[in-house]
């Protein structure tokens, strides 16, 4: 459950938004579900108009007036509780115990021990996200005259949540993780830029023959819609962000790669300064000609601020001016500084040295304690970055699969107060995995299906840590992105696995034995050709790697 306060002194003006239509006619059937004593007995639970709205207000601000307490800038507190869209809804009975129970922890009520301040919970629908509130309205002021005052209100509003949902057992809000969403005005607005940048492109082709602006307001409205269902540009700026930087060896290597994925790269400096960088915004090239959107490292991710990205790096004189060279570059639009040296993809080796560091990796964690946030932090930072790389090598649908289980991976590395700081491992990392990720996919199917097997078993480990710390809701999400999303990348690899391993066979054949086989595979092959799963044909290999294991065992896990 989510609260979210606010405060103001407009109780009219509030209460008349709360059962009027909403910024996007998102409300429907607005009424009481709770309220103090005297605001319930004189109001049920029938739908509520602007004069009943007006009424209510009066009714919650009569102590002020009465006993002429000065107003404030603050007298009103609003407070919205929600609830996720896939946690369903809840009745009106439950929002009168939630709202009841989380305004006794506040200290509005007789529970307090002090005079009581008039409040009401109203309902008015989902929002446009799907998600099930409740707004409750309060006046700061008591029935005695005295004020309600609580140092840290915000703070306290998250423990009450989370003490209500541990009394009925529902999925509680992570307290110690947390990651960067959307707001729905923002997503609106991304969404109406880029519908208009890609009908006026149409219009320049000829495709289209009506100009945006001479569009109706419904015609607007369902092109919009439709790029809503699209992935949205933070969460793919955020894996890409997250890719290079681990891929990254130095700050510059960082701007060099950003570039290279098609990134527009903007730094920030000092005040004064030209070449002291203490922050980064990046943004997508356009594709349809509309205006870039620019997004900071912080609003892409906890773990993407340039000083958590700065503690993985080597810090010296030389690597500063190395990358300093290259944030002005990037600022001025002109080539980079210096080049990276070829990067390579792997090989059987390489997949297979990763495979078994990633092995030795998991086993070590789930003796890590589930309080040691930094350290699980930084593994979920290294494998989110690896898998975002990898999901940029694969055809769709299996690169939304990654993506998904990149995200999973990330929020974990989000962490609310004492932000992850980012640490190299040895031996065959996740920063060699990224860099070779970035440059090609996986040629080896049965050596990356020992991969996939392990990034299961990782993501396991971490799915076993959160539900041990309490944290029900990112468990769930870590079981459903591991089980649901990355074992659809595994069998597809492991059915190529296995026709590499059919092929190497048939190679080991006598001629004319290889020649019945193909026989009979033309035989009973389709009449149609069968669209491709990889972006590439993958050779058979010439042996088969001993570290790999019966290739079902994820799936039995």
């Amino acid at each position: 459950m989510i609260p979210n306060i606010t405060k103001g002194s407009d109780m009219r003006g509030l209460m008349g938004y709360l059962v009027g239509p909403g910024k996007r006619n998102e409300h429907t059937h607005p009424h009481l579900v709770a309220g103090s004593g005297p605001t319930m007995a004189w109001y049920d639970d029938a739908e509520l108009n602007y004069d009943s709205a007006s009424a209510l207000a009066t009714e919650l601000d009569r102590a002020r007036r009465v006993l002429d307490v000065a107003a404030d800038d603050w007298n009103v507190w609003h407070c919205s509780l929600s609830f996720e869209a896939a946690e369903g809804i809840r009745t009106d009975q439950e929002w009168a115990t939630i709202a009841q129970e989380f305004m006794d922890d506040m200290g509005f009520t007789e529970a307090s021990g002090k005079a009581p301040c008039s409040w009401l919970a109203v309902h008015h629908g989902q929002s446009i996200n799907g998600n099930d509130h409740i707004h409750i309205v309060a006046s700061r002021v008591r029935e005695d005259g005295t004020k309600w005052f609580l140092r840290g209100d915000y703070a306290a509003s998250q423990k009450a949540a989370r003490a209500i949902e541990q009394r009925y057992g529902w999925r509680e809000l992570s307290s110690t993780h947390t990651s960067v969403g959307y707001h729905p005005a923002e997503q609106i607005s991304v969404a109406r830029r880029r519908a208009a940048a890609k009908h006026s492109a149409a219009v320049a082709k000829g495709t289209e023959q009506v100009e945006w602006k001479a569009l109706g307001a419904a015609e607007r409205k369902r092109l919009a819609a439709v790029e809503l269902t699209q992935d949205q540009p933070r969460f793919e700026l955020a894996r890409v962000v997250r890719a290079c930087s681990v891929a990254a060896a130095d700050e510059a290597e960082f701007v060099r790669l950003m570039r290279e994925n098609a990134l527009l790269v903007r730094p920030r400096f000092a005040d004064g300064t030209r070449d002291v960088v203490t922050g980064f915004s990046v943004a997508s090239k356009p594709l349809h000609g509309e205006r870039p959107i620019w997004y900071g490292g912080g609003h892409l991710g906890k773990d993407l601020t340039l000083p958590v990205l700065r503690s993985a790096w080597t810090d010296s004189i030389g690597a500063a001016e190395e990358a300093a060279a290259e944030w002005t570059a990037a600022s001025r639009g002109r080539r980079p500084a210096a080049r990276d040296k070829g990067r390579d993809g792997q090989d059987s080796l390489t997949l297979q040295r990763y495979s078994e560091s990633l092995e030795r990796l998991t086993n070590d964690m789930r003796a890590v304690a589930h309080s040691d946030t930094a350290a699980w932090a930084q593994v979920a930072r290294d494998h989110a970055g690896v898998t975002a790389a990898w999901s940029r090598r694969l055809p769709q649908p299996l690169a939304s699969d990654m993506a998904a289980t990149s995200d999973a991976l990330a929020r974990t590395a989000q962490v609310r107060n004492n932000p992850v700081q980012a640490r190299r491992s040895v031996g065959v990392s996740a920063r060699g995995m990224a860099t070779a990720l970035l440059a090609a996919s996986p040629s080896d199917a049965t050596a990356t299906v020992a991969v996939l097997r392990q990034l299961k078993n990782l993501g396991d480990a971490m799915r076993d840590m959160h539900s041990a710390a309490g944290d029900l809701r990112l468990a769930t999400a870590t079981r459903s992105a591991i089980s649901d999303r990355l074992v659809k990348v595994y069998r597809v690899y492991n059915e190529q696995a296995k026709t590499e391993a059919q092929q190497q066979q048939a190679a080991s054949l006598p001629p004319e034995a290889r020649a019945a086989l193909e026989h009979v595979a033309k035989s009973a092959a389709p009449s149609g050709p069968l669209p491709p799963v990889l972006p590439a044909k993958i050779e058979a290999p010439t042996h088969q790697p001993q570290h790999v294991k019966r290739t079902t065992e994820i799936e039995r896990n």
